[in-house]
């Protein structure tokens, strides 16, 4: 199974109570693909896994840090994928 990081779009199912709209926001998320050769440019939410909560930007060293800074970067460039609770 393959993996990577994506934009992913947040939309609450309920609109929010103090002015009636919905609040949409977008997150980096890691995302599990059912086959490591699944075409993540076209490849849709449903077909996937993904983390629950939004990664951070964690790592053992600067130059670790660099690289998953540059993989979160090219998830920019890849399709967003709709969250789906």
């Amino acid at each position: 199974m393959g993996w990577n990081y994506r934009v992913m779009r947040h939309e609450p199912d309920a609109p929010d109570a103090a002015d009636g709209k919905r609040e949409v926001w977008y997150a980096i998320h890691e995302v599990f693909y059912q086959t490591d050769s699944a075409d993540d440019r076209s490849v849709d939410a449903s077909e996937t896994r993904y983390t629950e909560d939004p990664v951070a930007v964690v790592a053992d060293d600067v130059d670790e840090m660099r690289w998953v800074l540059e993989q979160m970067l090219a998830a920019l460039d890849k399709p967003i994928l709709e969250y789906r609770e």
